[in-house]
């Protein structure tokens, strides 16, 4: 994880975190670019959940990001990721909730190197939530899907160690709704 660009935290009247120029790498056996880039991310906390030894987010709001999807010619896939049994172990990672994410002007390229395929999400608005960081993930909103304006809908499975994430993904051009 890099942050290129200023940071601001806030701790009144909420807990509230600002970055600029945020990025994750690629795993090794992928591209060198990062896997996600935003140019700002916010994020907003309930004081509540921390005094009770949760982490409640109320809002995450993401400014043009850009997710570099992967799959290599081997097969293996770059968002597959497992936490170490350290995390998962102690239950941190359901103690995440995630009330709102608002993403605003994203773009997710697919790039399947193993088949040659290539896909672009471009002018990415939607909005996101789940009840833990593992899931159950729901996304609802508006994209261009290979230059098509589309409305846009993704339900994922709650997520299992050494699983992959199960999902469906719905999209509709706009001018058939």
């Amino acid at each position: 994880v890099s942050i290129g660009g200023d940071i601001a935290v806030k701790l009144f009247p909420w807990p509230q975190l600002q970055a600029r120029e945020v990025a994750i790498g690629n795993q090794k056996g992928f591209s060198e670019g990062a896997f996600i880039r935003a140019d700002e991310v916010r994020v907003r906390l309930a004081l509540g959940g921390l005094l009770n030894g949760s982490l409640d987010v109320e809002s995450v709001e993401i400014e043009k990001p850009s997710v570099n999807l992967q799959r290599n010619a081997t097969g293996d896939v770059n968002w597959f990721f497992d936490p170490q049994e350290k995390v998962t172990g102690q239950g941190l990672l359901s103690r995440v909730k995630l009330d709102q994410i608002l993403v605003r002007g994203g773009l997710v390229s697919f790039d399947d190197l193993r088949n040659g395929n290539s896909t672009l999400v471009s002018a990415l608005d939607a909005t996101l939530s789940a009840q833990s960081i593992l899931g159950p993930w729901r996304m609802q909103g508006k994209a261009k899907w290979n230059d098509i304006a589309s409305n846009i809908s993704v339900v994922t499975s709650q997520k299992e160690v050494g699983q992959p994430l199960k999902f469906t993904t719905k999209f509709a051009p706009v001018d058939l709704i």
